[in-house]
């Protein structure tokens, strides 16, 4: 096999770039997925303060994030997304596209905003702020689906501003894009320049991990060229210690280096830390297969520096040094699902799946017979018992309270429909039927409530967590079912 390269590539804040103080010209940039959008940060801006409606901020990669291709087609390119936005919000679109990339000035506004404002770490993220420069809140990754999505906003637009801190931040709202890329050309221009041999990195460590360890606590480092085999479903996660000029700061991150004819069986670019690094320290970054499932060996990584020589601050495609490994990926067992998670036997199943709380069951076929005998509707709760947030936090302060599942019986009958990761919860029957049932109901995120009459047939649904408790959301339930007809007794 080729000997394979990887490259853990910096990326510098915006240096000489910049724009000139004074109105921007962006007659030639490239415009949003509708005239709804703002492209402009200073016209976006104006506008907030003339409107008093905040900002939604979007940071997206619009040709290579599936994830932000998500988004758009299950939220933002919906006709209610857009009705709520014109009455609550100025859109700003803020793209890093990469087969068809934007004008030098475009890309170099869009990134130094991106840098200077709290953003999550990563594509899609949303972050929404008021005109005076107070963050309300910030959204992150898609698959929500536009009614989990507008609920989330509207629980943001309702919090109380906080005050963003940085002095970035603060030329930005105060005095707009162009005094912000003057200033901070100004300052990058008085640093010594650099040379290669000025930025000194290297792999110090490598350990086969879980996805909860790609950041190096607690984890057993071994040197570089130790031979590993990485079973399917693990990372390759590496230690790199750095040593960087005064006043540089760089991301370390990984990034196949392949031509496309020859990506099978290449690796896949991994972990980029949130925050900047500087000076000297240690980052991490992790290796997986772009072709999963196919043994693989990886026997060189390469270190190099910036990705875009037209926003960072020394040429591009500095290799820095070669360090070599010996990693071997595994092929994936037979009894592995594609996310690298083995499945348990039907066998060893549980006859309950143990997710299931205290007054709710899980099987769908006993319950519409329940509810047909009862002259009730079913509520079906979608849910990712282990790995959910807003659905543990659903689960604690509603489904699971006594109180709840007692005023919620006389109209309902609960079902849990259950998506853990980890399927050895899971009763022979759940394995067979959620992932039906979520099909069926067309479920895009968790936590999703859907309500049925007794024949299956969907009466209302609402996604995303529901503050306030028990009484709360009881009577959300009353509002959200309204008008529904109940079913017949049956004889």
């Amino acid at each position: 096999m080729k000997r394979t390269m990887l490259m853990i590539a910096s990326a510098t804040v915006i240096a000489g770039s910049a724009l000139a103080a004074g109105a921007i010209d962006d007659s030639s940039w490239r415009g949003g997925p509708s005239d709804a959008w703002f492209v402009n940060w200073d016209k976006a801006l104006a506008e907030s303060r003339k409107s008093g409606k905040a900002m939604f901020l979007l940071n997206t990669g619009s040709d290579w994030c599936g994830w932000c291709k998500k988004l758009k087609a299950e939220v933002l390119d919906k006709p209610e997304f857009a009705e709520f936005a014109s009455e609550n919000l100025v859109l700003v679109y803020l793209d890093s596209p990469n087969r068809d990339p934007l004008c030098k000035e475009q890309k170099a506004h869009n990134r130094l905003i991106a840098k200077s404002l709290p953003f999550g770490g990563g594509v899609p993220n949303v972050l929404v702020v008021n005109s005076k420069g107070e963050r309300l809140g910030s959204i992150g990754g898609g698959g929500l689906g536009v009614d989990a999505y507008l609920e989330r906003l509207r629980g943001i637009l309702s919090e109380d501003g906080k005050k963003i801190d940085g002095d970035n931040a603060q030329t930005l709202f105060e005095s707009g894009y162009a005094a912000l890329a003057a200033e901070i050309a100004a300052r990058r221009a008085a640093l010594p320049p650099v040379t290669k041999e000025d930025f000194k990195a290297k792999v110090t460590g490598v350990a086969i991990v879980e996805r909860s360890k790609y950041n190096g606590i607690d984890v057993d480092f071994q040197p570089p060229d130790t031979e590993l085999d990485v079973p399917f479903g693990k990372k390759a996660l590496f230690r790199v210690e750095y040593d960087f000029p005064e006043g540089y700061e760089a991301r370390i991150w990984t990034r196949c280096v392949f031509p496309p004819e020859e990506r099978k069986n290449a690796f896949y670019f991994g972990f980029n830390p949130s925050g900047l690094y500087k000076g000297k320290g240690v980052a991490y970054g992790f290796i997986t297969l772009l072709d999963k499932g196919k043994a693989c060996s990886l026997k060189t990584v390469a270190l190099q520096t910036n990705s875009d020589p037209e926003l960072d601050d020394f040429p591009h495609g500095w290799e820095i040094s070669k360090t070599s490994v010996n990693l071997n990926f595994q092929e994936k067992p037979a009894d592995y699902d594609e996310k690298g998670i083995e499945q348990p036997s039907d066998a060893n199943a549980p006859s309950v799946s143990k997710s299931v709380q205290k007054g709710w069951i899980e099987d769908f076929e006993a319950a519409k017979k329940k509810a047909a005998k009862e002259k009730k509707l079913i509520l079906l709760d979608f849910s990712g018992s282990d790995w959910c947030g807003w659905c543990k936090k659903m689960d604690k302060e509603v489904f699971a309270q006594d109180k709840f599942v007692k005023e919620a019986s006389r109209k309902f009958v609960l079902v849990m429909v259950d998506s853990p990761r980890d399927k050895s919860v899971l009763s022979a029957l759940a394995r067979k039927q959620n992932g039906e049932l979520a099909r069926k109901y067309d479920v895009k995120g968790f936590p999703t409530v859907v309500i049925v009459d007794p024949d299956g047939n969907e009466v209302a649904r609402h996604s995303g967590y529901k503050a306030g408790g028990p009484k709360n959301y009881m009577r959300y339930l009353r509002d959200l079912t309204k008008g529904a007809k109940r079913p017949k007794k049956s004889r």
